[in-house]
């Protein structure tokens, strides 16, 4: 049975409650004093932060700086396949790369909802519904609907671990993994558990060992592509990774005691700390404890670490499905935990699958009443933050 008709009816549904976040922001809200970057801003709400950059390197390509915000930090997949569809179809590229991220996301559902199928064989649709439900109504979700490039990073996350679920070739896995680094670098968070498919593929060791030999560089494909092009066009293969020191919003400091504060979570604890410049009440000027994406940032890290190790200790996941899950979580903190004070961790989590499947076996158990009031409970934050984000407010 097609899992698209009910991928269809979670996307339209959820997607009202976003639409008309939106449409109360605009209508209502104050728009924030304070405003990202904007390069030919045609005023749409679904082009705000992040998506301005994507529309310029879709539009005009890439700049780079490592004393400036640059486009080089973003990597090149949604924006170019953004520039792809706009070519094709006479769209503008705000409106193309608005139709991949929603065109993703409904293909990402569908494949979702099959995996749990293969995945979970012993339950009912109810399972992969309560996923999808909450991978559509929790706050960051709204980033899936925007031109942002967490729906195509979900849809390849879908089809590796519907690949990996059927036992598909390695080869193919490879490629999907080597897509998800063109996607953004956190795609390299796949690779352990592409090793650990390959290696349970069966052969002798030498085989095992000669397979790995090509299935890593193909699995990284997109990323070396990536710093190719930025080596010939400004002469640094790892501008991405240099470019991000202009993001940064702490001073420069030495790696132990980066390693210190990491190893001690001080990025979690300094959004509540009144005198760190990262303090949650310096960050918006509405200064709402409960409608602060600093704190979904940290509520985000903290839920989805406690969800992967709920599913470990009740062996809802397995072995490859907690090695990427916690890989997505901790690349993030450790890369930009620090520098970038957790500052869209909620963002970078939100695509996580393995942890909504352990919010599923949860609320599998739970009566429907009280799942429909939690949904409720979840869309009212959706909508808000969605308001919130259509205004130009710090939600990114």
């Amino acid at each position: 049975m097609s899992t698209l008709p009910k991928a269809l009816g979670y996307y339209y549904l959820t997607g009202m409650v976003v639409a008309g976040g939106f449409l109360l922001g605009s209508e209502v809200l104050k728009s924030s004093p304070v405003r990202g970057n904007t390069f030919a801003y045609s005023g749409e709400p679904f082009t705000n932060w992040d998506a301005q950059w994507y529309q310029k390197i879709a539009a005009q390509g890439y700049d780079y700086s490592r004393t400036s915000f640059s486009s080089a930090v973003f990597f090149p997949a949604y924006p170019m396949l953004g520039r792809l569809v706009s070519r094709a179809t006479g769209l503008n590229v705000d409106y193309s790369l608005l139709l991949i991220s929603n065109v993703c996301l409904i293909a990402s559902l569908s494949l979702i909802l099959r995996y749990f199928q293969v995945r979970y064989p012993e339950h009912d649709a109810r399972l992969g519904g309560y996923a999808v439900i909450a991978l559509t109504t929790l706050p960051a979700s709204l980033f899936f609907r925007v031109n942002y490039s967490e729906s195509l990073f979900l849809l390849i996350l879908a089809t590796f671990l519907l690949a990996m679920a059927k036992q598909c070739h390695p080869a193919l896995i490879a490629g999907l993994v080597g897509f998800a680094t063109a996607v953004r670098p956190v795609g390299v968070a796949l690779i352990p558990a592409l090793i650990v498919h390959a290696w349970r593929s069966g052969g002798r060791p030498a085989a095992r060992v000669a397979r790995l030999a090509y299935l890593l560089p193909l699995s990284i494909w997109g990323i070396a592509a990536f710093s190719a092009y930025l080596y010939l066009r400004f002469g640094d293969p790892l501008a991405f990774a240099r470019g991000q020191e202009a993001w940064s919003l702490r001073p420069d400091e030495s790696p132990g005691h980066r390693l210190f504060c990491l190893l001690t979570f001080e990025p979690l604890r300094s959004i509540f700390t009144p005198s760190s410049g990262a303090y949650w009440y310096n960050h918006e000027y509405h200064h709402s404890l409960v409608f602060n994406m600093r704190v979904v940032d940290m509520l985000y890290f903290v839920g989805f670490s406690g969800l992967v190790a709920v599913g470990a200790w009740r062996r809802w996941l397995n072995g490859p499905e907690i090695l990427t899950s916690a890989l997505l979580i901790l690349i993030p903190y450790v890369t930009n935990g620090y520098g970038r004070t957790m500052i869209s961790t909620a963002r970078y989590s939100s695509v996580i699958i393995p942890a909504y499947a352990v919010i599923a076996h949860l609320l599998y158990k739970v009566e429907p009443p009280i799942v429909s009031a939690l949904v409720g409970i979840s869309c009212f934050f959706l909508g808000a933050f969605s308001a919130l984000f259509a205004t130009w407010h710090v939600i990114i």
